[in-house]
């Protein structure tokens, strides 16, 4: 067992102490090991919104932080990431203005420039 292991699983043991984990998720921990890791295949990899964001950050050298933001405003709008792609990446104009898309990422901005302005 690496030490970085050692370390997790001390970690584990004093938040269960402590009674900030529950039981069950103590148990999780002490049941995963090296056969816990799957390495996905490409196809497994397009199901996850954090890969997708890193494709398209990566295709139009765009940051990464504002494609998964917008991939943030996508899902909770219920917008299709490929509405953001054509109409903002790819500068599609055509495309009519989503307005709950639009209002949502307003709102993140605002949230994330608070945020920022109260850890200064």
């Amino acid at each position: 067992m690496s030490n970085i292991t050692k370390s997790i699983l001390k970690t584990a043991d004093g938040l269960h102490n402590a009674g900030i984990m529950s039981d069950e998720t103590h148990d999780k921990f002490k049941e995963y090991d090296s056969h816990s890791i799957k390495v996905l295949s490409d196809v497994d990899k397009e199901d996850f919104p954090w890969y997708m964001a890193q494709v398209l950050a990566d295709k139009y050298i765009r940051p990464y932080e504002a494609i998964q933001r917008a991939m943030e405003v996508c899902s909770l709008t219920g917008t299709d990431v490929s509405y953001f792609e054509e109409r903002y990446l790819k500068g599609d104009r055509s495309i009519p203005e989503n307005e709950t898309y639009s209002l949502a990422y307003m709102e993140i901005l605002l949230q994330e420039r608070d945020k920022s302005w109260i850890s200064k």
